[in-house]
């Protein structure tokens, strides 16, 4: 009986470990040759060293400490910062990186700081590297634990300098160190480049200067390029979690108009990176994961798995690094918890009472309220959306039992009355807002949806044909006309086709129409998926980078017109409701930008 369950045991283990894109080589008679000699042994502890090596795998090759030296496919992240605007400092970009790069593959566990080699170290993610340089019989090496492998500095050089050539949306962080011979023959190996440009200042670049570039940090003896405020960890182990998020802390106060690294890989001559990674990898982790903002570099891992810190062992944090980044402070984004900098409450206050509301910029959310489902629109909740600075959300009601809800797909499914107090207790204390409320449905639940608007008392419901001015608007819900409902203001509805390489051209197509009529029109480019084969989520994570880039293009070059009309888009990121409220705040036409600049 107990040998069937063994039997039973081991397939389900390499089942789930193949789901988790682990390869599991091993058979029990391999541990069965290391058990050999214990005969009386052999039988049990078999089918428990499976357990046990497949547990192995799985903690080191999908979390967020990683000794694998083989980077699994579905991890690469080789253009994650094309998600970054041109205009943000790369101060203020969250950057994951490795201690000690390039020590890897030794015997002596002291001395070994990595699993990944270089470049699958940089297809991970990770944008920052660190290599300490000594010369041996007049050539310039990378100091390195494994000594049959010692690499040249100009063969780690010319890896970074085909992977930039290549994925030209990127960076690389250089810092170095080592005596002053081989600093100074690194420089003139430097200063040899061609192939892309070194940034060798000491001002700090902008994202869109940084591309395409190796970015040189100053290290010990190494004094060119960008300098650094390097927080490191002490030798007390019960210390480092504590002074870890301080320094995190610290990171994010100054990271806007300085270059800070949180470096957590083992400095103590008796640790043993790995063993030190292995903790505090993972105590990073919800650290990370809850101020994912604007942490500068942050190095933790020693896998070069490079997620946001400087580490030793890291295995999958690289991704989430970039993730972070990409989700919490850009165009796009999929964390469903809103942070208190992105809260925009009264941003109408910037708006003229006498401008026709068609003439405002506004920030909206297509299927505002289809979120948590197999087809999620949205990742934020309702109130969130508000807070954020939403003032467009579009409903698909549905009747059932009698009761009116919003289209959701869910259990519980919120009720249109629930969403409608939303909206009249957020306009109630933010008197200087308005909210646009554009309505669906079959026409019970339209009619429905009309009854429950007539017994609205808390704040007034705009329920006119006639384009209300921003100071008649204040503090209402100012209905716009959808699919069979005919309250309030008639919209010029533009969405995009089904074409994939067309949608593009179509949105930039439709905003430049918008801008031309919206002085006298209500005007709505809808970004969001339409087509029940799409998947709303990948759909916006691509469109909402490509109109917060166009609407960025234009307002660098001075050429934001005087208004864009409605944008509502799938899975809005706070910068681009940033974005397009500060173009709403703006002049616009051309005559220069207003004070009221917020991002």
């Amino acid at each position: 009986m107990v040998q069937e369950k063994r039997k039973r045991a081991a397939p389900v283990v390499a089942e789930e470990a193949k789901d988790h894109g682990i390869l599991l080589l091993f058979r029990c008679a391999c541990a069965l040759l290391w058990l050999q000699r214990k005969q009386r042994i052999m039988g049990s502890f078999c089918y428990f060293a499976v357990l046990v090596l497949a547990a192995v795998c799985q903690c080191d090759g999908d979390a967020y400490f990683n000794s694998h030296k083989t980077l699994n496919l579905k991890y690469l992240k080789l253009k994650w910062m094309k998600c970054i605007p041109d205009h943000k400092p790369l101060s203020s970009v969250s950057i994951p990186g490795t201690h000690q790069s390039l020590k890897s593959g030794g015997l002596n566990e002291y001395k070994n700081f990595q699993a990944w080699k270089l470049l699958n170290q940089l297809h991970a993610g990770v944008r920052f590297v660190d290599m300490t340089l000594w010369i041996s019989f007049g050539k310039l090496y990378v100091e390195n634990n494994a000594v049959i492998s010692y690499k040249k500095f100009s063969e780690a050089l010319n890896q970074i300098q085909i992977f930039l050539k290549v994925k030209k949306s990127e960076t690389v962080l250089l810092r170095l160190a080592g005596n002053s011979k081989a600093i100074s023959r690194a420089k003139e190996e430097l200063n040899r480049v061609t192939a892309i440009e070194v940034w060798k200042n000491r001002n700090i670049p902008t994202m869109g200067e940084a591309r395409g570039k190796i970015v040189l940090i100053q290290g010990p003896g190494f004094d060119w390029g960008l300098p650094v405020n390097a927080m490191v960890l002490g030798k007390d182990k019960k210390n480092k979690e504590f002074q870890m998020k301080a320094n995190i802390k610290k990171a994010s106060e100054y990271c806007t108009n300085e270059m800070m690294l949180t470096d957590t890989g083992a400095k103590g001559t008796w640790e043993i990176p790995r063993k030190v990674a292995e903790k505090l990898n993972n105590q990073l982790a919800p650290v990370v994961a809850e101020e994912a903002t604007d942490h500068g570099i942050l190095l933790l891992f020693r896998c070069a798995c490079a997620v946001s810190p400087t580490a030793d062992y890291c295995l999958f944090y690289k991704s989430r690094a970039a993730v972070c980044q990409c989700d919490g402070d850009a165009y796009f984004n999929s964390n469903p918890t809103l942070k208190p900098k992105y809260i925009k409450l009264k941003w109408m206050k910037c708006i003229p009472d006498h401008k026709p509301l068609s003439s405002v910029s506004i920030p909206g959310t297509h299927q505002s309220l289809k979120r948590k489902t197999d087809e999620s629109f949205q990742a934020w909740g309702f109130q969130d959306q508000l807070h954020a600075g939403v003032r467009f959300v579009d409903m698909t009601l549905w009747k059932l039992s009698g009761k009116l809800y919003v289209e959701n797909k869910r259990e519980p499914d919120k009720k249109f009355s629930e969403a409608l107090n939303q909206i009249q207790i957020f306009l109630k204390v933010h008197k200087s807002e308005t909210v646009l409320l554009r309505l669906a449905g079959k026409s019970e639940a339209i009619s429905h949806a009309k009854e429950k608007l007539n017994r609205v008392t808390a704040v007034e419901v705009w329920k006119d044909k006639k384009i209300p001015t921003m100071g008649e608007a204040r503090r209402k819900i100012v209905l716009i006309q959808g699919p069979d409902f005919d309250w309030g203001l008639p919209v010029k509805a533009m969405v995009l086709g089904d074409d994939e390489e067309n949608k593009e051209f179509q949105m930039k197509a439709n905003i430049k129409k918008a801008s031309e009529y919206c002085t006298n029109e209500m005007m709505l480019t809808d970004t969001g998926a339409k087509d029940k084969e799409e998947k709303p989520q990948e759909v916006a994570e691509k469109l909402n980078n490509q109109l917060g880039g166009h609407l960025m293009r234009l307002y660098n070059e001075n050429k934001i017109p005087s208004c864009l009309g409605i944008i509502a888009v799938d899975f809005p990121g706070p910068k681009l409701i940033e974005l397009i409220i500060n173009i709403s705040c703006s002049s616009g036409s051309g005559s220069g930008r207003s004070s009221h600049v917020i991002f």
